[in-house]
Order: C-alpha cells, then structure tokens, then sequence
C-alpha cells in the first residue's frame, strides 16, 4: 500500500510533517471512497474563532472551556499514494525537505527505527537523515527559521504542546476500573447523576514496520461507514481514529433565499443519538432494557438541546447499527436552525454519549472518577466548508501515539442496574475497533465491519 518509486508519496509528507511538528489532517468521510488531505501554510496553532474559509474543527473533550483549533485548507489533495502535483503547493519547508528524499528508497515511518529492529527514542523524532529532525512534542526546537515561510512572523515559538505534561486517561487494569464503575453506580443510586460515562485507555507497543498511512488505510478498508482521521498537531500530537457518531452535520437549506441580508440563514441540521452497546455476531441484536435506556437518554437530551432553536423537527425510528465488532442503537435526529453553529455546538456537546445526564453534574463525577485527562477524546473534529456547512463527528474509537505506544481510548455508559463485569468486557469490544488492525499478529474475527 503507498509507496510508488519515483514519486513523492504521502508516505514522505507525512514523515516530512511529523518531522518539523507541522500541523496534517487526514480525514474520510462516512460512504466516501477518498482519503482528503489538508494542510495550512502556516503551521502555528490556530484558534477556532468564526472563521469562513474552508478548514477543519478540532475541539478538545472540554470544549468549550478550552477552546478548539482550527486547520486552514491551504494546500489540499487525496488519496493515499502520489502526492502528484500537490507538492509543488506545499509550504517551503516542507517542500525542500521532500526534494531532499530519495524518492527511490521506500520512505521509513518516523515512528521506526533506524534498522527497524528497535523502537525508535521518540515517536515524533524522524530516522531520515536528509529532514530536519524537529519532534513534535517539542515544537520550541525549529530547525528552520519561522522567516523562511512567508507570511509567519518572528514571534515563534510554537505554544506547548498540550498533553506533554498531562497523565494518559485513566490507564487502569481491570479491578480498578471495576472499582471506579462502582463509585458511579454510588452517585447514581444517591441521585446525584441519571448517567455517567467513563473512559480508559490501554497501552500497546506501536508495530516498528506499520506506517501510520497503512495503518489509517486498514481502517478505511474495514469501516467505509466510519469517519477515518489521522491528526498531526503541534500542541496536541498525533491521534488517528474511526468515528461511527456524527455530532453535527450542517448544510444550506433549499429555500434559502441568496440575497438575503440575514446575518444567520436557515440551515438543514442533522444529528445522530448512538449509544447502547453489545458484541457484534453480523447480526440483529436483542437490546436489553439498560442499552434501551441508555440510547434514550442521549435522543431526549439532543431532542432538548434543539428545543427553540430547530424548526421542523424530526426523529427516525431506534434501529440498530454495525460499528465494526459491536452494535449500537442509534436514531436520527434532523431539523432547520438559523443558530450559528457555535452556539448549536455549545448547546450540544458533550452529549450523554460521552458525559452523561445531568450534564454538569456527570462532568463532575467523571472529574472525580478518572485518572489523567481525556484531551481530544470524546470532543469533536471535522471539515467546515463555511459557516453554513460543516460535517462534525464524535472523536470515539481513537488512539493516540506517545512515544513508541498506542494509547487506545474507549468508554462505557454507566446507568443504575449497570454491571461492572460487562462495562469493562463492552471497552474491550470497542477497543477491537483498532486492535485487530494494530496488532496483526493476534488476529480478531474480521468479519463483522460497518
């Protein structure tokens, strides 16, 4: 998969990218054939802030108490081999290090060691000689002067990366987080929530010959109804998930009226209240009274959310859906706002799917509960074309490189009647999501996929 001699290949720009700590998105949408490719000419951080040129969302868990960033589309492409003629667009930096490349010699993933029997010191430190090493975890040591791009200023250097000080999410073995079940189950059962969900993580060693490219490939193969993202960030890292929750989708109505001087126009909104888990056999499941309840509780609170700001509201009926090796339960939500997306997405987000209810209240106890700190886990990324067109997802099924480890993240709804046995054993089925195509070597039942 990838590599064509004589070619620059995404392959070499993502290695270039991760290199020098320059900011790539990566992204397919659910039912789409191809892979998109964005990258800003300038690659300091960004603030999402009402921008109206093309770009793509990325929001932390606790947005909007922490703001989410933005990617500017400056220099676009597809697919998952040749970077054909993009690489004539590319910022200066980065293009002067692929002409640097022997295009001849497959390109070694910056995560591999030099002789590729040894992990690498860094995740984010590149082996090839002829690019500037820069990690990305550290974005203070520029190898290149910020002048030498124009339009960057003088005041480097990049902000700090956000989660080089912060504890990796609740990274507990199996009694603990059976301990952790059972405090919510206390604030439940006290009254203080209705639901809560909790997250861990665990970590797995990142294969030393598996190119984040193939890998973010596999995903696409296996989940054509997933949206598939690889994110390379100077504050926060690098994250590649399959998401099956739409948070938001966004566009123009049909009868909007063009000449309108309206500064908000009515826009078609649609959402998506997924939650309920059980293993996936390729077939319908029997949902039990807890998963029912728990995927009620998310379409009563987007249902609510909307409550006089949608018009024309309308909920499909609960069906099932095929999320790899599990199923959830999910409805469709729609309707007609004329609300500026932020203010639908501070309304909506975080949802019961990755909170709970009462919200302020769930955040607290999940506060209380877990370890370390979710970062991009359970926020919410995606492509804006404009204020009146966004596609944005839940960031679920998702793992994040620090060092030479995957970091897989995954939760579990936790309602009275919950058991703890079974919460952890459903994180376990979501975490096959990306396992089976981490870990090759203990292959999973790959027959259940979207």
């Amino acid at each position: 998969m990838g590599f064509q001699a004589g070619a620059y290949s995404v392959h070499h720009l993502f290695d270039a990218a991760f290199s020098m700590g320059w900011t790539l998105v990566g992204y397919r949408l659910p039912g789409s054939q191809n892979l998109r490719w964005s990258i800003p000419l300038d690659p300091r951080p960004v603030i999402w802030n009402k921008q109206t040129e093309p770009g793509f969302v990325l929001a932390p868990f606790s947005y909007p108490t922490s703001p989410a960033h933005w990617i500017a589309r400056d220099v676009t492409f597809e697919g998952l081999h040749s970077l054909g003629d993009a690489w004539m667009h590319l910022p200066t930096p980065l293009r002067s290090a692929l002409q640097s490349i022997d295009c001849s010699i497959p390109p070694r993933s910056a995560l591999q060691s030099t002789d590729g029997s040894t992990p690498p010191r860094s995740a984010l430190q590149s082996t090839d000689c002829s690019i500037p090493s820069r990690s990305a975890l550290q974005p203070n040591d520029s190898p290149w002067s910020p002048t030498d791009t124009p339009g960057i200023s003088n005041d480097w250097p990049y902000p700090p990366w956000k989660g080089k000080d912060e504890a990796v999410l609740n990274e507990v073995e199996r009694p603990e987080f059976e301990l952790q079940i059972g405090l919510a189950l206390e604030e439940i059962e006290q009254g203080r929530i209705e639901k809560v969900v909790l997250a861990r993580s665990e970590a797995h060693n990142w294969p030393s010959r598996l190119h984040p490219v193939d890998f973010v490939g596999r995903l696409c193969g296996d989940y054509p109804q997933a949206f598939v993202n690889i994110i390379l960030h100077p504050e926060w890292g690098l994250w590649i998930g399959a998401s099956p929750e739409l948070l938001l989708e966004m566009e123009p109505a049909h009868d909007r009226d063009l000449a309108s001087t309206e500064p908000h126009h009515w826009r078609r909104l649609r959402s998506m209240a997924l939650a309920g888990t059980l293993p996936s056999h390729g077939q319908a499941e029997a949902w039990g009274d807890k998963e029912i309840r728990e995927q009620q509780v998310v379409d009563d609170y987007i249902a609510q959310s909307w409550k006089n700001r949608v018009r024309n509201f309308r909920r499909s009926e609960r069906n099932s859906i095929q999320a790899g090796p599990v199923q959830h339960l999910c409805t469709q939500l729609e309707g007609e706002s004329n609300r500026p997306l932020e203010e639908l997405l501070v309304q909506l987000h975080p949802t019961p799917a990755v909170g709970g209810w009462p919200k302020a209240e769930a955040l607290q106890v999940i506060s209380e509960i877990e370890r370390g700190s979710r970062q991009l886990y359970g926020g919410f990324l995606g492509p804006i074309a404009s204020p009146d067109e966004a596609r944005l997802f839940v960031n679920l099924r998702t793992l994040q490189l620090r060092e030479t480890q995957a970091h897989v993240h995954m939760g579990c709804g936790i309602l009275g009647g919950s058991q703890p046995h079974l919460e952890w054993e459903e994180t376990v089925h979501k975490s096959k999501t990306l396992l089976r195509h981490l870990l090759p070597q203990n292959p999973m039942d790959a027959s259940a996929v979207d």
